[in-house]
């Protein structure tokens, strides 16, 4: 076990790293880290979060972590299990998996956000791992879709404007432009 003492925000706080060989990791242990934005900075990009707490931590911290993290991620779930270090097994981690199954975390649905390998980020409605409804599309050279999706093809009404500011109003139809206006960039 190793410490560290770092300044996050106002306040000062510990960081203990709990070394078990391949599975270490660090404890950050403070005042108010839950209100302090660079608590969080290392957390990974995702469309959605888990709370795993027990019946005792839940109701002391949940709200104030669902709240902080909320700046990160769009949705937020929580699983509770039991307190106590005989619930440290395996019946117990299954009901973290049947919670993730159960709130459908092994595809996207629902409300959320991806960011594609090339930098391309789409933010919107999905349905079984397609684009669907409402979303935007973001592509890394700076073109952009807003509108109606369909099995992740534009479709339905929405705008499409390129890199170059060139911009199609109007019907989109499985990924092509049907009618509409079109806008130039002066």
């Amino acid at each position: 076990m190793t410490h560290q003492t770092m300044p996050t925000g106002s306040a000062s706080s510990e960081t203990v790293r709990i070394d078990l060989a391949d599975r270490s990791y660090d404890i950050l242990i403070g005042e108010n880290l839950l209100g302090q934005g660079n608590t969080f900075l290392h957390l990974p990009k995702a469309s959605a979060a888990l709370i795993v707490t027990n019946t005792t931590v839940a109701p002391l911290y949940e709200l104030a972590l669902k709240q902080a993290l909320s700046a990160h991620y769009p949705v937020i779930h929580s699983v509770h299990l039991p307190d106590g270090e005989s619930y440290k097994d395996w019946p117990t981690l299954n009901l973290i998996f049947d919670a993730l199954l159960g709130l459908a975390c092994d595809r996207m649905h629902g409300k959320g956000f991806y960011t594609g390998a090339s930098g391309a980020t789409y933010s919107g409605q999905f349905e079984e791992n397609r684009f669907s409804g409402l979303g935007t599309y973001k592509w890394a050279d700076g073109a952009e879709y807003r509108g109606a999706w369909s099995h992740s093809k534009m479709h339905g009404a929405g705008s499409y404007t390129a890199a170059d500011g060139l911009q199609f109003v109007g019907t989109f139809y499985n990924g092509l432009y049907v009618s509409g206006t079109t806008h130039v960039a002066i």
